[in-house]
C-alpha cells in the first residue's frame, strides 16, 4: 500500500510539473501580448535554466523592464556579456535602471542633474528624466507634474522601509490613462 502511495504521489508531481511547465515561446507570446508582468514572472522562474541564453536573458530583462520590476533586471545584465548585441542590450538595461535612480534622487534629495549627458532610450524613465533634467515640472504637494503636448504626467516616490518605489501617473484630460510602478 506505501509503495502505491509513492508511486501515485510521484505520478501527480511528474503530471503537475508538465501542465506546468514553462516554455520560452510562452515568455515571447506574452510578451508580445503586452503581459509584461506574466512573462517576466515566468521567466524568473525558469532563470536557473536558462541563464546562458542571451535571447532568454533579453527577453527576460525586456519583459521585466516593461512590467516596472527593475529590481529583476540586474540578473540579465550581468549576465549579457557574450555578443556585442548582448553587451549593447545590458548597457540599454543599465541606463534605465541609472535614470531610475537619478529621479528617486531628484525627487527625494532634490539633486541637479543638468549638467549630466547619458544615452537615450525609448522608455519612459527617460523622458521623465529629460523633463525633470531640463527643469520642465511643477511641484504639487509631494508629486512632480510634467506636461507636454498630449499629457500630463503624475511623478513620485513612495518610500517604504528597504526600497523607494517611483510610480508615474499618465493622464489625458484629467483621465488616468495608465500607471506605471518601479520597483
Amino acid at each position: 500500500m506505501q509503495k502505491i502511495k509513492i508511486f501515485l504521489f510521484s505520478i501527480s508531481i511528474i503530471f503537475s510539473n508538465t501542465l506546468y511547465s514553462i516554455d520560452i515561446s510562452d515568455i515571447k507570446n506574452d510578451a508580445r501580448d503586452g503581459k509584461f508582468d506574466d512573462a517576466c514572472n515566468k521567466a524568473g522562474a525558469i532563470f536557473s535554466e536558462n541563464s546562458l541564453s542571451e535571447t532568454y536573458l533579453n527577453l527576460f530583462a525586456f519583459s521585466c523592464t516593461e512590467a516596472g520590476f527593475l529590481d529583476r533586471v540586474f540578473l540579465s545584465i550581468v549576465n549579457l556579456t557574450q555578443s556585442e548585441d548582448a553587451r549593447d542590450n545590458s548597457l540599454y538595461y543599465q541606463t534605465i535602471l541609472y535614470k531610475k535612480a537619478l529621479i528617486v534622487s531628484m525627487i527625494l534629495d532634490k539633486k541637479n542633474y543638468s549638467t549630466l549627458s547619458l544615452p537615450k532610450t525609448a522608455h519612459i524613465l527617460d523622458f521623465i528624466f529629460t523633463k525633470l533634467q531640463n527643469n520642465q515640472y511643477s511641484i504639487e504637494g509631494e508629486n512632480y507634474k510634467i506636461k507636454d503636448e498630449n499629457f500630463i504626467f503624475e511623478v513620485g516616490v513612495l518610500q517604504r522601509t528597504s526600497k523607494n518605489t517611483l510610480y508615474i501617473n499618465k493622464y489625458r484630460d484629467n483621465s488616468l490613462i495608465k500607471s506605471y510602478i518601479f520597483k
